[in-house]
C-alpha cells in the first residue's frame, strides 16, 4: 500500500500499521481484517499546533482503549517573537506550498507586527513538527525543499505519544516476566 507505514514487532506479537488515507474505504476493511481491530484515529493537533489526522491500527490493548484529549499548544506558542498567529492550529502541512495557507480564502496563518501577512517561517514550521531550527537546513536547500522534507515527515509529538503505549507495553511485559 504506497500511502501507509507498516510497523510489525513480530517476535513480541506487537503489531502497527499507519495510514494517511481515509478515503478509501476498502483499503480500511482490508487493513482491518488483517490486523484484526479497528483503526485508532490520532491528530497531531492534540499534541502539537497542526491539524495532522491519521489513522493507526494496532493491538496494544492501550492503544486501543485510550482516550486522546485535543491539548496541543496553539500556533502562537510557535512564532518568533513579533509575528502573530491568526489561527490557533495550521491544517495539515504537505510537500504543497498551497498546504501553508488556511481556509478557502487561502490566508495566511501569520500576521507581522504591522498585521500584515506574511509566510510561515520554515525554522517555526520545523518547530510545529517537533525538530529543532534548522533541522533541514543541509546542503544547499530552499525553503520549499525544506517544506517538502517536513510535509513528508511525521510530527515528532504524534509519534512520541504513540511510543509511550510501547514503553507502557514493555513496562507490564517486564513486571509479568519477573
Amino acid at each position: 500500500v504506497p500511502t501507509a507505514i507498516l510497523i510489525i514487532i513480530w517476535s513480541s506479537g506487537i503489531h502497527w500499521w499507519k495510514s494517511k488515507s481515509r478515503k478509501s474505504k476498502n483499503r480500511i476493511q482490508y487493513v482491518c481484517v488483517f490486523l484484526q481491530c479497528e483503526p485508532q484515529h490520532v491528530d497531531a493537533a492534540w499534541v502539537s499546533s497542526q491539524f495532522r489526522p491519521r489513522l493507526f491500527w494496532g493491538n496494544l490493548l492501550s492503544l486501543q482503549d485510550q482516550q486522546f484529549i485535543n491539548n496541543g499548544p496553539s500556533l502562537q506558542h510557535y512564532l518568533i517573537p513579533g509575528r502573530k498567529a491568526s489561527v490557533d492550529k495550521l491544517r495539515t502541512v504537505t510537500t504543497r506550498t498551497n498546504s501553508l495557507k488556511q481556509g478557502s480564502e487561502m490566508k495566511s496563518a501569520i500576521l507581522n507586527s504591522n498585521s500584515r501577512a506574511v509566510d510561515i517561517n520554515i525554522i517555526e514550521l520545523e518547530e510545529i513538527f517537533g525538530f529543532p531550527r534548522n533541522y533541514t537546513k543541509v546542503g544547499n536547500l530552499s525553503k520549499n525543499e525544506r517544506q517538502k522534507l517536513l510535509g513528508r515527515a511525521w510530527s515528532v509529538q504524534t509519534i512520541c505519544m504513540l511510543l509511550r503505549f510501547l514503553q507502557q507495553y514493555y513496562q507490564h511485559y517486564e513486571e509479568t516476566a519477573s
